[in-house]
This record gives structure tokens, sequence and C-alpha cells, in this order.
């Protein structure tokens, strides 16, 4: 069996930034509110707020081959 040798080379950046750029995606949890995506929340302000308590973290991925977006989460492990 053949190992694919592009696995290496899949996530290029990954930029942690501040829960605040969240207000760019702000239309997007707008949207998902009545999901409960991410969570039940009231509005984005206490979303906003909950997630800065809890340490959240917001991940801009780039990635090989246009496979490019964002990841919400506490943190990213990477195994081999």
């Amino acid at each position: 069996m053949k190992t694919n040798d592009l696995t290496a080379y899949f996530l290029i950046v990954l930029n942690k930034m501040l829960i605040r750029l969240l207000q760019k995606t702000k239309s997007c949890y707008i949207k998902k509110k009545n999901d409960l995506w991410p969570m039940d929340y009231e509005n984005v302000e206490e979303l906003m707020k909950y997630m800065k308590e809890n340490r959240y973290h917001y991940y801009k991925l780039y990635a090989s081959y246009g496979l490019n977006g964002w990841v919400l989460s506490k943190g990213i492990r990477f195994d081999e």
C-alpha cells in the first residue's frame, strides 16, 4: 500500500487569533443561532464573552489545494 506523500504538506499556516476577531464572522453566528450553533446564546456579544471567559480561540487555516477556513476551539493538537 502506497502512502500519500502530500499529507505532510496539507496544513501550510495556522493562525491563532483573538476571540474578538469573531466579529468578522458575526453573520455566520447570527444565521446559525436558531440551530444552537456553536451553542445556545442570546446574542453574539454573550457568545463572545462566554468564549473569552472559557479560553476559546479562533484559528484561521490556510492549507494546500485551497482548503482554507477557520476553527473555533480551546486548542489544537497535532498527532503524527
